[in-house]
């Protein structure tokens, strides 16, 4: 939901930085006495709250600078965005998106698709154990008529559906690397960029070396300048990755799933692609062309229950097909994370 072009021209918005918007929930009525879910939470460069808009009453809320009182608006501004984060997290991220859309895949099309000895079936179980017991308890216990969801958030139980079906309309297979956005990645975060570029030499003597082809940052050449030179470029060098480091650092302690998320993707499909590699052979270029070529003891996953399968995954994630093995990596340790990683994570938010 996009919000009003008014309240996005606001002055303290100018050093807004970063936002998390949950404003999409206010399309949904809620019961009387409750205000509709919706707020966006706007932050500086130094990652400090500077105010929240509520979709209810369209309007951007701010702490009061010299209050010394209680700040009743500030609080319930506060109150409502986190109410809103929670449930839209809840109900999208962990109880729709991991349970019942990618785990839920995973656990029925394996078992549906591939025989109870197939390697990849065999593969799959430990990472889908109790998912059709934990789905279908969620079933009946949460998203019922009366349930818990029902009863926790102020949805009517047909306005909560409304909810599954905007949640479930709007969703898109992406893979954890694509996760983070580009404003919240470590290199767009960083006030500095390791090299020369904001390399500042004070050394005047640099200038005194005239033919030699200089450092853009002090003037000296690391191949053809003396020691001594070395030692300072090294020196300055040196002190400009440490602060870069400082930087990654700091960003990693405010952000760590910057860091955190991308490693854990590549320790799983790693795994994934080694299943591969023993069950079907290793993939190679091939020589005499540019297209990939199978190496394998066995042709790669071309018998009829292995093509269905892929194809069953398809259909729930709304994918256009499976066109090579790559993406077929991906997709798979993908629904792994889901199951494994990303499922503890949404599940701590509250």
């Amino acid at each position: 939901m996009e919000l009003y072009t008014a309240t996005l021209r606001h002055p303290i918005l100018q050093s807004a930085r970063y936002v998390n918007d949950m404003t999409g929930l206010s399309l949904f009525a809620v019961r009387a006495p409750f205000e509709r879910y919706g707020a966006a939470a706007y932050f500086n460069g130094q990652r400090r709250l500077i105010g929240i808009y509520l979709s209810e009453r369209n309007e951007l809320i701010m702490p009061l600078r010299r209050s010394r009182g209680f700040d009743n608006d500030w609080t319930y501004a506060k109150y409502m965005w986190r109410s809103s984060a929670l449930a839209m997290v809840t109900i999208s991220d962990h109880l729709l998106t991991t349970h019942f859309i990618e785990a839920n895949t995973l656990a029925t099309v394996s078992r549906q698709c591939l025989p109870a000895a197939h390697p990849l079936r065999v593969f799959l179980k430990p990472f889908t154990y109790r998912t059709v017991t934990i789905n279908y308890s969620a079933a009946t216990s949460l998203v019922s008529p009366g349930g818990l969801c029902h009863r926790i958030w102020g949805f009517e139980y047909d306005e909560f559906l409304k909810v599954c079906d905007y949640v479930i309309a709007h969703y898109r297979f992406r893979t954890m690397p694509d996760w983070i956005p580009e404003s919240m990645k470590l290199e767009n975060n960083r006030r500095s960029k390791p090299g020369f570029d904001n390399h500042k030499c004070e050394d005047k003597s640099a200038q005194e070396y005239a033919g030699i082809p200089k450092c853009p940052g002090c003037g000296y050449d690391l191949a053809k300048a003396t020691e001594l030179q070395n030692g300072f470029h090294e020196d300055s060098e040196t002190s400009v990755l440490s602060a870069v480091d400082e930087e990654e650092s700091e960003w990693v302690q405010n952000y760590p799933i910057a860091k955190d998320l991308p490693a854990f993707w590549k320790v799983v499909r790693d795994y994934v692609k080694r299943f591969f590699e023993i069950e079907y052979g290793k993939e190679a270029p091939h020589h005499d062309d540019q297209d990939d070529h199978v190496t394998s003891q066995r042709p790669f996953m071309k018998e009829p229950c292995e093509q269905r399968f892929i194809s069953e995954l398809c259909k729930p994630l709304g994918l256009n097909g499976i066109p090579s093995r790559a993406f077929l990596i991906d997709v798979i340790t993908q629904l792994i994370c889901a199951c494994t990683g990303i499922h503890e994570h949404v599940g701590h938010v509250g």
